[in-house]
């Protein structure tokens, strides 16, 4: 039972790597996600989730893999959550994150699991882009930095603000990420810049950080979301 709580964090890990690997030509390596949660439902069905995080850890799993469909077009290209065909994401697997999300609340504990499986849940049952709850998002975020804080936290409570529009927001974020360790090689930081860049309608700041966001260690996939978005940027 004492190395439950490492396990779990080996197949978070696991799902995260399948999910944006950092080099390669494959956007997301869907073997490697189905069996991280593959090895979750195992895991679940020999201890019966007593594992503090495991419904909640489940549930994230199935809300993110139940999108991997749609974040691909046919010629291979990313598609962007705000750009993905709903109809494409697997209903079944949602439902069965609800259910595993429900039981998650029975725990007494609160994990990060639970936090990020509420953020993806939030964005799972949205019935479109336009009606995703930023608001309950940028809360969900300031709860997680609260509770576990990272770079990736703080870019993607950064993010949040910008959807919402709030300029001042973002910029305080993402200057407080730009302290810390990793964030010059590390590309949401970048590619956030960029979208407050074109918020603020500061071009030079957009042209600088997509470049700087290219110059990380990136799948080729991404690097050509980078090229196509920026072009947009600046014909837009």
């Amino acid at each position: 039972k004492d190395r439950l709580p490492r396990l779990l964090k080996v197949i978070y890990l696991m799902f995260a790597w399948g999910y944006l690997p950092r080099r390669g030509d494959q956007l997301f390596r869907e073997d490697i996600c189905r069996e991280a949660v593959r090895l979750s439902e195992g895991l679940l069905a020999q201890t019966d989730g007593q594992a503090e995080g495991h419904h909640a850890l489940h549930a994230l799993l199935l809300f993110q893999m139940s999108r991997l469909p749609a974040r691909i077009n046919a010629d291979g290209e990313l598609v962007t959550l705000d750009a993905q065909d709903r109809s494409l994401w697997d209903g079944e697997m949602i439902f069965d994150g609800v259910q595993q999300l429900g039981a998650a609340k029975e725990s007494d504990a609160l994990t990060r699991y639970h936090i990020e499986a509420a953020i993806a849940s939030i964005h799972a049952e949205a019935p479109t882009w336009e009606k995703t709850n930023w608001q309950a998002i940028a809360r969900m975020y300031e709860l997680l930095h609260q509770h576990t804080p990272s770079l990736a936290v703080l870019i993607n409570w950064a993010v949040s603000f910008i959807m919402l529009g709030d300029v001042e927001q973002a910029q305080a974020k993402l200057d407080n990420a730009k302290a810390l360790p990793g964030s010059g090689t590390y590309p949401p930081y970048h590619l956030a810049r960029a979208k407050l860049g074109q918020l603020k309608g500061d071009i030079e700041l957009a042209r600088a950080s997509y470049k700087a966001a290219k110059a990380c260690k990136i799948s080729k996939p991404v690097a050509e979301y980078i090229d196509q978005d920026f072009s947009e940027a600046l014909a837009g």
